[in-house]
């Protein structure tokens, strides 16, 4: 299990992701309650398509300050998210961290997306690293999937 506050430390101290959007899951709920306003922003949204836009505003004017940007959200939003994301993000290489619950069943699909992925574990350090490595020099969306009891 990994501890949600570390998690947050970790994220947004160390790897200057500061600014989060998503849709509210309910399985989230050990990630939400250890979100801190001193080193984070979140702005829960109504659909994912809106926390896609508010992420990317973020990296776009902030592309000078190193403030990067992520959304949470549910797999079952993913297909959603996709369509927006190739559209606007990948034209303008605007990479956005994809931090996503996956129940059991969600999982089989996601790697049929081609998306880059990694699978958060105890290990979450050299998983974030990873991923964020990727993106970051693809200027590409990558996923991290968070499956359920992750966060404690």
């Amino acid at each position: 299990m990994v501890k949600a506050k570390e998690f947050w430390d970790y994220l947004c101290n160390d790897l200057s992701y500061r600014f989060f959007a998503g849709v509210p899951c309910v399985e989230f709920k050990n990630l939400y309650n250890a979100m801190s306003s001193k080193i984070m922003h979140y702005i829960p949204a109504v659909d994912i398509n809106t926390a896609l836009g508010i992420a990317s505003g973020v990296s776009i004017t902030s592309m000078n300050t190193g403030i990067k940007s992520g959304i949470i959200f549910h797999s079952r939003e993913l297909y959603n998210l996709i369509a927006n994301y190739n559209n606007f993000n990948t034209l303008y290489q605007i990479p956005v961290l994809f931090i996503m619950y996956s129940d059991v069943d969600s999982f089989k699909n996601i790697s049929s997306n081609k998306i880059p992925y990694v699978v958060l574990d105890d290990n979450f350090k050299s998983k974030l690293n990873r991923v964020i490595k990727k993106m970051e020099k693809e200027r590409k969306p990558c996923i991290l999937v968070v499956k359920e009891d992750v966060f404690e």
